[in-house]
């Protein structure tokens, strides 16, 4: 019988997806038919590429990061701040600096630092850092020392969340000495003054400091975004636009975005521009300010609300990448014991398309790199040669913006290391409509301009489409032809890729078939 090949695709992450047969499916919400196992791969371009490892930049900090952020001072320069349960640290390149108010803090080991940069022109230009069991701490970004919150009238509540809506400091999720502990109220601060506090009198009111109480209903807020005109208040199962109107109201809290949907993981919310990503508890969602989106719908939501565990629900981690247009989210798995995330799920947010990552991070958020000279290289490795990335890359000159972390160990650095094992299935295919099929090989078509790649393809096949995949064993490439040889039959069949060391693109798999007759 002649062989003939066929290129088959690899279709876009779906594990919510339905198995059968999917390369004749109908997917109108896909740009491609779904795959439902992938591992260590991002979409990016339109291409996928490989997902790289955590490269520590040779510093840690004492203890598990409870969250980070960067700021720039006055000139642009950037600081890099990180929070541990009992530190607030900067990063200076060299070490990691301990810039803690006097005695410390006691955050608890399930609460998390959140911060918002506020400017003006009475005050300056202050960072704020908030951990709910502290008081909101400040710090002109560069100083030596976060100090409590400088209150002139009234006394700033202590908050889980904390943000910048135009010409305010925004507290949400408050504890304070009239109301004492409202997971559902907002406090402001005096339009244009971070030192004004007060809430409930006449002046109060003329100098636009004020609070809002929620519909309990809706449970704790879990995030406010920050915003000019107006920002969005993230209840556990709403959201809604907190809008500046000045006057007596000062805000608007009129506009119901969604009265379904909320964050459900309080550090899981990315903001890019007016849009915010989040989870709901039905999955990944993104909101406008106007209506949400939900991005995840019969893809991965199913898949990942069953995986997480609630348990270190302060744990789930977003950040964003906007030189690859990905957005991550860091978790810990179900079953997790030491609240270190152990998964990552990636989001091409320009293209819509998630990729499962198989990495340890404790923490991530955006932030930009520290500029390098020759000497402080050698505070991230003495051997120049095993620097990632390569030291002709524009990283060392600080200012790119990138995903910052920390992994198991606290230590400090960024996801730019080497590429880690990556795998991706084939979308399945019925080569031979009715009847079964021999599978002869397979040749990958992938690009690898260094030459590092080590490339497998494994089959699977099967006769109905109520059977269990027959897996057979792991091919190697011929070097002479560029196919992976293997014997395998079925009536439906897909080819699992995997390559370590590394590779430029991965495209697909021209695969070698032939007839074999009736079912």
């Amino acid at each position: 019988m002649n062989v003939t090949k066929k290129f088959v695709p690899l279709g876009e992450y779906a594990p919510d997806a339905a198995v059968y047969n999917n390369s004749l499916s109908p997917y109108a919400s896909f740009e491609s038919p779904p795959v439902i196992n992938a591992s260590n791969i991002l979409w990016v371009d339109g291409k996928y590429v490989p997902a790289l490892s955590f490269a520590s930049l040779g510093q840690a900090i004492a203890a598990r990061c409870q969250g980070a952020t960067t700021a720039t001072d006055t000139s642009d320069a950037i600081h890099i701040y990180a929070g541990t349960g009992a530190k607030l640290y900067e990063y200076l390149g060299s070490s990691f600096n301990d810039v803690s108010v006097a005695g410390g803090y006691t955050a608890a080991d399930a609460s998390y630092w959140k911060f918002a940069q506020f400017s003006s022109s009475g005050y300056g230009n202050l960072l704020f850092a908030t951990d709910f069991n502290d008081g909101i701490q400040q710090i002109a970004p560069g100083a030596a020392a976060f100090a409590l919150i400088t209150s002139s009238t009234g006394t700033a509540p202590k908050c889980s969340q904390i943000a910048n809506i135009g010409q305010f400091v925004v507290c949400g999720n408050t504890q304070e000495a009239t109301n004492g502990a409202v997971p559902y109220r907002v406090q402001w601060c005096g339009i244009n003054n971070p030192t004004y506090w007060g809430y409930s009198s006449l002046a109060d009111q003329q100098a636009q400091g004020g609070q809002q109480f929620m519909n309990a209903n809706y449970g704790p807020i879990n995030h406010i975004s920050n915003g000019g005109q107006y920002g969005l208040i993230f209840q556990e199962r709403a959201i809604t636009r907190m809008y500046y109107v000045g006057g007596d109201a000062i805000f608007d809290f009129s506009g119901i975005v969604d009265l379904q949907r909320g964050c459900l993981f309080p550090n899981s919310a990315v903001q890019i521009g007016a849009n915010v990503y989040f989870i709901a508890h039905d999955g990944f969602c993104m909101t406008d300010g106007q209506s949400v989106q939900q991005i995840g719908h019969g893809k991965v939501d199913t898949t990942f609300l069953n995986n997480v565990s609630q348990q270190y629900a302060d744990r789930v981690r977003g950040a964003y990448d906007p030189i690859q247009k990905l957005i991550y989210w860091a978790y810990c798995s179900s079953g997790n014991t030491t609240g270190i995330c152990d998964s990552v799920i990636a989001y091409n947010y320009m293209e819509n398309r998630f990729m499962p990552i198989t990495e340890s991070i404790s923490c991530m958020f955006l932030t930009k790199s520290f500029g390098y000279t020759m000497d402080t290289l050698d505070n991230v490795n003495t051997n120049l040669d095993l620097i990632t990335p390569s030291l002709d890359s524009p990283y060392w000159e600080g200012g790119n913006q990138q995903v910052g972390t920390f992994d198991a160990n606290n230590n400090y650095g960024t996801l730019t290391g080497a590429a880690l094992a990556a795998s991706i299935d084939t979308i399945e295919t019925d080569p031979n409509p009715g009847g079964i099929s021999y599978f002869d090989g397979a040749r990958p078509i992938f690009t690898d301009s260094v030459g590092n790649g080590v490339v497998t393809v494994t089959p699977s096949t099967r006769r109905t489409e109520n059977s269990a995949y027959t897996v057979g064993a792991a091919a190697s490439v011929n070097t002479r032809t560029g196919i992976c040889n293997f014997r395998a039959s079925g009536r439906y069949m897909k080819a699992t890729i995997g390559i370590t060391g590394g590779f430029d693109a991965l495209m697909g798999a021209d695969v070698y078939i032939q007839p074999a007759g009736e079912a």
